[in-house]
């Protein structure tokens, strides 16, 4: 993103297109009102009623002059806030472009976990039910470490120490190889946006925690759960059944819409 700060002005882009909620976007974001540059936003409309990447996201919402956005009920929203309908266009997911849809394998567990950003003094405790609830699994147990957020650093330290001997800890991983764990997982844990975008393509099961995404839309891969650790337990059961697995099997990934990259283009 650096060279976006150094671009020359007298010859301006014509247009800055941005992806998601990220609060380092926003300086990027002001560079185009104040050097009139249309601004294109890619994934507006959602909701993450835990985090605070809603303001971050409804500020660039408003700013920008096209959008494109994953669901119908995303571009509900948008046209809610008074956006003229030609503005806002539903492409789908464009991650989702480089993911070639299959069956999960069922190999063990997943863990990604990030801090609930407008709960921070609640971080420690959420944590410690979501490690307790894994205590007693047999599956093989794969984390993968937070993204930047206030708190990163308090979850990254203490899934060095819980992890041990007794899972695999990765800090940081490529997407790539993200979405290769999230198709040979039984069940992905936590509370990631990839449950609720990527994961049902592998018709992976997911049991989604608190309140960090509420707001998104559900798709039926999704198993919502508060922040117990018997709460836990129970839904990553209720993921593992026969019953819950067969019901998701050949998911279509309500994200999916053939193509977001081209038709953004």
């Amino acid at each position: 993103l650096e060279p976006v700060l150094t671009v020359d002005l007298c010859r301006p882009a014509d247009f800055l297109v941005v992806l998601g909620d990220r609060y380092e976007l926003l300086e990027y974001v002001a560079l185009t009102v104040k050097n009139n540059i249309a601004l294109a936003h890619i994934h507006g409309g959602e909701r993450t009623e835990g985090a605070f990447d809603d303001r971050v996201r409804n500020a660039i919402t408003a700013l920008a002059h096209l959008h494109f956005v994953a669901h119908e009920d995303y571009q509900k929203k948008i046209l809610q806030l008074g956006e003229e309908p030609w503005r806002v266009h539903v492409v789908g997911a464009p991650a989702l472009d480089f993911i070639k849809p299959k069956p999960c394998a069922g190999k063990g567990i997943l863990v990604c976990w990030h801090p609930v950003t407008l709960e921070p003094a609640l971080q420690a405790f959420y944590l410690q039910e979501l490690q307790a609830a894994l205590e007693d699994c047999s599956s093989q147990i794969v984390v993968v470490g937070p993204n930047a957020d206030p708190g990163a650093s308090y979850i990254d330290e203490s899934w060095r120490v819980w992890c041990g001997g007794r899972a695999s800890y990765y800090p940081t991983m490529p997407p790539q190889d993200f979405w290769g764990l999230m198709g040979n997982a039984s069940v992905l844990v936590g509370n990631s946006s990839a449950a609720f975008i990527e994961a049902a393509s592998f018709s992976l099961p997911c049991v989604n925690i608190g309140t960090r995404q509420m707001g998104r839309f559900v798709p039926p891969n999704i198993i919502n759960v508060g922040y117990d650790r018997f709460a836990i337990k129970t839904g990553i059961q209720k993921a593992l059944t026969v019953d819950f697995t067969a019901s998701i099997k050949g998911m279509v990934n309500p994200l999916w819409k053939g193509g977001a990259a081209k038709q953004i283009v």
